[in-house]
């Protein structure tokens, strides 16, 4: 028996807005590219301020033990908030930024020019999706860009020297740090198994202004290089400068067992 199919719609008439009670404030352009530029350089893991995108006095911060990045997107009315890197990812799948963010109590509602509502609701404790207000400790860490900024004379970075010092850095049983001298960058390759010490030293040509051996987590340099535009080895921490703003590259202790750098500079 033949039947005529009808294409029915789920509903009736268009989804009706979210209802929604609290401060409206309007959102910055650069908002979104901020929160999709530095959401891969939070840590999944650690200390619990590092695990955030903040939203301090008009800035966007992540900051950890070994880098700090400031993103600056003008002048706006937005209060101090926290973004989870899962949050900025549902929010750069709307490919477009949203307009407005109504905040509430413990809710938040973006919304898009076009009518389109995203609305989260959690808390600030153990909820898949958390917005908190800043903690004195990310407000604390954030002022360290202020504090430590002495950019004089930084290199500039093209694109040729980052491919070729992230493909250099994503060799696999690497050391953990690698060290910086006037010639380039030295990364190790892990001890064996009954092997002591490294089985290998490589150095990367890069031309830098340092002016003596410096030590680096791995992981932290390769997520500087990946965005810096101008680096300034003189200071310390190293200053940087990428596209939405600034960041520091913390240097750690040389220690004991350096490289030869004789070797390296003949």
């Amino acid at each position: 028996m033949l039947q005529t199919l009808v294409n029915t719609m789920p509903y009736a008439q268009p989804l009706s807005s979210i209802p929604t009670e609290g401060e409206r404030v309007a959102l910055p352009a650069k908002l979104f590219d901020g929160l999709v530029c530095l959401a891969p350089f939070v840590k999944r893991s650690g200390d619990q301020v590092e695990k955030w995108v903040h939203l301090i006095n008009g800035k966007f911060y992540v900051v950890t033990n070994s880098l700090i990045l400031e993103f600056a997107f003008g002048d706006n009315a937005l209060p101090n908030l926290m973004f989870d890197p899962d949050i900025i990812r549902t929010l750069a799948a709307f490919d477009t930024a949203p307009q407005e963010l109504v905040i509430g109590d413990n809710t938040f509602l973006f919304e898009w020019a076009d009518g389109q509502e995203l609305f989260m609701q959690g808390d600030a404790i153990s909820g898949p999706v958390w917005f908190g207000g800043s903690k004195p400790m990310s407000d604390a860490r954030a002022e360290t860009v202020d504090k430590y900024w002495s950019f004089d004379d930084g290199k500039p970075v093209d694109d040729t020297a980052r491919k070729t010092l992230r493909r250099a850095l994503s060799a696999p049983k690497l050391h953990k740090d690698v060290y910086l001298t006037r010639k380039g960058l030295i990364s190790r390759m892990r001890a064996l198994k009954d092997v002591d010490g490294y089985t290998s030293e490589h150095l990367e040509p890069f031309e830098t202004n340092a002016t003596r051996m410096m030590r680096f987590e791995l992981q932290a340099f390769a997520r500087m290089i990946k965005v810096a535009t101008q680096i300034d080895f003189q200071s310390s921490p190293v200053c940087f400068l990428h596209e939405g703003g600034r960041g520091l590259l913390v240097e750690r202790s040389l220690g004991s067992d350096t490289p030869d750098v004789e070797v390296w500079n003949d």
